[in-house]
C-alpha cells in the first residue's frame, strides 16, 4: 500500500467518527428509531430548566382557643326547722296580759281631800276609766270623777303615760281637764275650769290589776299658790274589766 493510500484511509476514518458522534450520544446509530428509554431521557433533557425551585412554607393551623365558662351555682340554705308548739305546757298567765293592747282599766280609789294646803281635810272617793286603747301607741286616755264626803266634786278627762318597770310596777304621769265644783266646806278655786296633774306608782300582779298611790294637784291654773289650788292624795286599785267580762 502507498503511502497516499495511507493518507487516504486515514483521513476518512476521521470522517466517519465525526458524523457518527451525535447518533452515538444519544444512543442510537445514525437512521434508527430510538428507543423508549432514550426518549425518556431526551424529555427530561429538554425540560431541565435553570428556573429555581421555590419550597412552599407550610400554611400556619388556626388555633381556635375556646373560652372556659365558669358556671358559679348558689345553693338556698336549707330552711330552718319550725318550732314545734304543743299544748303541753300553757302560757304564764303575765305573757298574755303584756299583749292585750285592748284591755280597759276601771280604778277604784280612796284617799285625803285637801290634806295639807288650806285646812279643808275631807274624805276623797274617785272613779276612773281607761279605755283599751293608745294614742299614739303610748298615751293613755282617763276619764274619771272625784267627789268628798261635804259635797265637793271634780269630772275630768285627760291623758296618762303608763311606764312599767322593773317587771311589776308601774309609774303614770297625768294630766287633765276638768269642771270642779267646791261644796261651803270645801276649797273655793275661783272658777268650775280646773287642771288636774300628778302620777300614780303601782304594783302590777299577775292578772294586770295594780295597786298603787296617786298623788294629784288640781289648780285654776293661775298659780301654784294656796288660794289657787288644792290636792288630792289616795290609794287606788285598778283592774282589767275583763275581769267582769265587761272586756275582751
Amino acid at each position: 500500500m502507498t503511502t497516499f493510500t495511507k493518507i487516504a484511509l486515514f483521513a476518512g476514518l476521521v470522517a466517519t467518527t465525526s458524523l457518527s458522534a451525535p447518533f452515538a450520544h444519544a444512543g442510537v446509530m445514525p437512521n434508527e428509531e430510538p428507543s423508549v428509554l432514550d426518549r425518556a431521557l431526551q424529555d427530561i433533557e429538554s425540560q431541565n430548566t435553570d428556573e429555581p425551585v421555590v419550597l412552599m412554607e407550610p400554611a400556619e393551623e388556626e388555633v381556635i382557643v375556646e373560652e372556659e365558662t365558669t358556671v358559679v351555682t348558689t345553693a338556698e340554705p336549707p330552711p330552718l326547722p319550725l318550732p314545734e308548739f304543743t299544748n303541753s305546757e300553757p302560757v304564764p298567765a303575765a305573757r298574755v296580759t303584756n299583749v292585750q293592747d285592748n284591755q280597759s282599766f276601771l280604778g277604784l280609789s280612796v284617799g285625803a281631800y285637801d290634806p295639807a294646803t288650806n285646812g279643808e281635810l275631807a274624805a276623797a272617793f274617785g272613779l276612773e276609766f281607761q279605755p283599751g286603747f293608745r294614742i299614739g301607741g303610748f298615751l293613755q286616755p282617763l276619764f274619771g270623777a272625784m267627789v268628798t264626803h261635804e259635797g265637793s266634786y271634780l269630772g275630768y278627762a285627760g291623758l296618762g303615760a303608763p311606764i312599767e318597770f322593773a317587771n311589776d310596777w308601774m309609774l303614770m304621769p297625768s294630766a287633765a281637764i276638768g269642771y270642779y265644783e267646791d261644796s261651803d266646806d270645801g276649797v273655793d278655786l275661783g272658777q268650775h275650769l280646773v287642771y288636774r296633774f300628778g302620777t300614780e306608782l303601782a304594783y302590777i300582779f299577775d292578772n294586770q290589776s295594780r295597786l298603787g298611790l296617786n298623788a294629784h294637784i288640781i289648780t285654776n291654773g293661775e298659780s301654784l299658790d294656796s288660794d289657787d289650788r288644792t290636792e288630792v292624795i289616795s290609794l287606788v286599785y285598778t283592774m282589767p274589766l275583763g275581769d267582769f267580762g265587761l272586756d275582751d
